[in-house]
């Protein structure tokens, strides 16, 4: 009883995801495309970190998304004619950029990590957004449309999955190679 009575409130969360396959970095005006991409990964069994679903009350936020940033497979960021907007306001996920830049320069650069899923007119290389790494710039994007969110959301589901694959065959080669099975 007291289970159900707290999924009718409006604090319920999943359970925080540990070492997720995916973290979602975005500004809280795509939530609602964010919430769209989080529903098609996880239709597909990908494990993703979503503050929305991930960050219960009273969570040291910084230091949790800072743990899944490090623990993730593959980092998603958003990127939307928002941050335009919001060029001149503090915004958490610049913090996440920095953080998933800094874990990024600790792996091989043949492991893929960060995957950004970019809206569709949106010029990465505007300096007003703030993009300064040249490793979220170096990667190309997956581009999605307003008219055809959905199928480009499914199609970016495939690209995240291809990618786990790509991960588990490096590591796997990697055990090869220093003789574990």
């Amino acid at each position: 009883n007291r289970r159900r009575e707290i999924e009718n409130t409006e604090l319920w969360f999943d359970e925080p995801a540990c070492n997720p396959d995916v973290f979602i970095s975005y500004s809280r005006a795509d939530s609602k495309i964010v919430q769209q991409l989080y529903d098609v990964l996880t239709a597909k069994g990908i494990v993703v970190w979503y503050d929305k679903k991930n960050l219960g009350v009273g969570a040291n936020f910084m230091l949790e998304i800072r743990d899944a940033i490090r623990s993730c497979k593959l980092f998603v960021p958003v990127l939307s004619k928002n941050l335009i907007r919001q060029a001149a306001d503090e915004h958490v996920y610049r913090k996440e950029w920095i953080y998933a830049v800094e874990h990024k320069k600790m792996t091989s650069p043949k492991v893929p990590y960060i995957i950004p899923l970019c809206e569709k007119d949106f010029d990465i290389n505007n300096d007003l957004v703030g993009i300064e790494s040249e490793i979220i710039k170096a990667h190309n994007v997956a581009r999605y449309s307003e008219g055809g969110l959905i199928s480009d959301l499914e199609r970016f589901a495939g690209v995240i999955n291809g990618k786990l694959s790509e991960i588990v065959e490096l590591k796997n080669r990697i055990r090869k190679t220093n003789g574990r099975k």
